[in-house]
């Protein structure tokens, strides 16, 4: 979790530095990631970093965090039990719509999310990682590569 400092910052700044975080990413995993680049593209200091964050561990924790409330893919208030045979399929529907929709609009959200099933043995093997994503299988992202 990040310093409760971070949580200071005005929100487009939270919004820009961890979007940018999540489109790293995306776009290299964890391992290849670089906090530096992700400092750049939110056109924020090199310090900035550790200021909010323990470390880039806590970063992309946070990221995946930020990612999966923004697509809204945990819906806590929905009740199961409540659904009937009329309401089931309306209801599975709305609960979807939303993330399919905006894996259009910012697809490095969903891309950020896929980044944490692909972490590398050092980096699953990493407490808080371990911790955050023991129901996401992580392997090696390096393996039967060339």
């Amino acid at each position: 979790m990040p310093y409760p400092r971070f949580n200071k910052l005005p929100v487009e700044k939270r919004t820009q530095l961890l979007e940018s975080a999540a489109r790293e990413f995306a776009k290299y995993g964890f391992d290849d990631a670089s906090v530096n680049r992700i400092l750049d593209e939110a056109q924020m200091s090199k310090g900035a970093a550790y200021y909010y964050f323990e470390d880039k561990v806590d970063l992309f924790c946070t990221v995946i965090q930020y990612a999966m409330e923004r697509l809204k893919l945990v819906d806590t208030q929905l009740n199961v039990a409540t659904l009937t045979a009329e309401t089931f399929w309306p209801t599975v529907a709305a609960v979807h719509r939303e993330p399919f929709l905006r894996s259009f609009e910012q697809p490095w959200l969903f891309a950020a999310i896929r980044a944490a099933s692909h972490l590398s043995l050092d980096a699953s093997k990493q407490e808080p990682l371990l911790k955050a994503f023991k129901f996401m299988p992580c392997h090696s992202s390096h393996e039967g590569r060339n």
